[in-house]
């Protein structure tokens, strides 16, 4: 047996060490109520039919959408874009031609992951599956996109855009590459 101040001294670092343990658990559950709810996963079903039918990961599309609108599904933009994906009547219309898609409300979730997936797929076929090429033109459009690529100030010697141009779609190509890592872990 051992001696009493030995036996008191283990007990006590028992209770210190599942103290520490409690609140490490409760500091990680607390981060993690805040991560999803920073994160969400609204309409999800929606996103992972879409995903799958534009062979595109559920957590990019959910990506986009944080950058976006941050799932408010009525945003506005100030150039006009709607929904959850952000999509221009103009885009919208080009959309509905080419992917079938007729008789559509960009405020309804439904449609506008529909029309936002099938365009980004679109998107992502014209620039050979580059998501950094992809996703800027999505924000800045495509016809920037292709000028950068032509301008030997903004690529490498490969040809490889190194430098958007445009502050904002440099900012949104990063948050949608943080956010698609972000989803992709906490679901």
């Amino acid at each position: 047996m051992w001696p009493e101040d030995v036996r008191l001294k283990v007990l006590f670092l028992r209770k210190r060490v599942l103290i520490v343990l409690i609140f490490i658990f409760i500091l990680f559950y607390i981060f993690m109520l805040v991560c999803y709810n920073l994160f969400p996963f609204k309409y999800r079903d929606i996103i992972e039919r879409e995903a799958k039918a534009n062979n595109l990961p559920p957590s990019l599309i959910a990506a986009i959408i944080k950058a976006e609108s941050n799932f408010v599904e009525t945003a506005i933009s100030k150039a006009g874009a709607k929904g959850l994906m952000q999509i221009t009547d103009e885009t919208a219309r080009y959309c509905s031609e080419k992917a079938g898609i007729y008789d559509y409300d960009l405020f309804y979730p439904e449609h506008n992951i529909k029309m936002g997936a099938w365009y980004f797929n679109f998107l992502l076929s014209k620039f050979e599956g580059d998501i950094k090429l992809t996703s800027a033109a999505y924000n800045a459009g495509e016809g920037n996109v292709r000028r950068w690529l032509n301008d030997k100030s903004l690529t490498d010697e490969e040809g490889n855009l190194v430098k958007i141009p445009y502050p904002e779609t440099k900012k949104y190509v990063s948050r949608i590459s943080i956010y698609k890592k972000i989803y992709d872990i906490l679901y």
